[in-house]
C-alpha cells in the first residue's frame, strides 16, 4: 500500500474558504492498480485499464483545514490484499483490510450470481420516484451476466 499526501492544510494562512479547489492525480505503473481511496476527500476515480487511473477532487468554498491523502495498492496477483493500520497518539487506533480483484477479469472467471431485487411500489413512491426505481432496476437487469439468476419482489 502506497500513500500520497498533498499539503492543503493552509487554514492558518487564509481566513476565507477557497472559492474553487481542483486536484487531479494521474497514477500509472508496471504493476496492476488494485485499491485506490482517499480517507480525507470524496474523490472520483476513473480507471483506464488495470495499470492507469485518474483520481480527481473538485470543490467549491472549501475550507483548507485538512491535507489531501490518497492511498493505492499495486499487486500482480488476481486479488490484491493489503492492510493499513493507524493509531493516533493516545487512542486505540484502527485498521483497514482491503481485498481488490483485477480491474478487468475474463468472463470465464465470473461466477454466476443469484440476486433478489426488492421494489417498493407503495404510495411513498410518488413524484417520479417509482420511475427512477424502475430505470435503476432495468439498468441492473441489463448488466447481469448470462449465467446470473434473479428474482423481483414487489411490496407496497
Amino acid at each position: 500500500m502506497y500513500g500520497y499526501m498533498y499539503p492543503l492544510n493552509t487554514e492558518k494562512f487564509s481566513a476565507k474558504p477557497l472559492q474553487e479547489l481542483s486536484l487531479r492525480v494521474n497514477l500509472s505503473g508496471r504493476e496492476r492498480l488494485k485499491t485506490i481511496f482517499s480517507p480525507t476527500h470524496e474523490v472520483t476515480t476513473k480507471r483506464e485499464g488495470d495499470r492507469t487511473a485518474t483520481i480527481s477532487f473538485q470543490g467549491s468554498n472549501v475550507k483548507p483545514d485538512i491535507d489531501f491523502v490518497l492511498y493505492f495498492h499495486t499487486d500482480t496477483d488476481p486479488v490484491g490484499l493489503s492492510m493499513l493500520a493507524h493509531r493516533p497518539r493516545g487512542e486505540d487506533g484502527y485498521f483497514l483490510i482491503s481485498a481488490a480483484p483485477d480491474y478487468a477479469s475474463g468472463s470465464d472467471q465470473v461466477l454466476p450470481k443469484d440476486i433478489t431485487f426488492v421494489a417498493d411500489t407503495s404510495g411513498s413512491m410518488t413524484e417520479g420516484k417509482l420511475d427512477q426505481a424502475r430505470k435503476a432496476l432495468l439498468f441492473c437487469l441489463d448488466n447481469l451476466n448470462s449465467q446470473d439468476r434473479f428474482e423481483v419482489i414487489r411490496f407496497s
